[in-house]
């Protein structure tokens, strides 16, 4: 469970980084909005995940999901 915790947060950092990176590297609104809209949506939706699994079953899982 700890591993399984460690490769959602990794990866939700992944998409975070990537969309910040976007933000700073790319030209106009609408781009930077597109390159931030899928992006950070999956990255908090995998950080949170991550985070669940790591706290075990539990009312602090439920709070978090």
């Amino acid at each position: 469970m700890g591993i399984l915790s460690i490769i959602f947060i990794v990866a939700g950092l992944f998409f975070l980084i990537v969309a910040a990176i976007g933000v700073i590297r790319l030209p106009d609104v609408f781009s930077r909005s597109h390159a931030v809209s899928l992006t950070d949506s999956l990255g908090a939706f995998l950080m949170l995940v991550g985070i669940a699994l790591h706290e075990g079953l539990g009312t602090n899982m439920l709070k978090i999901l």
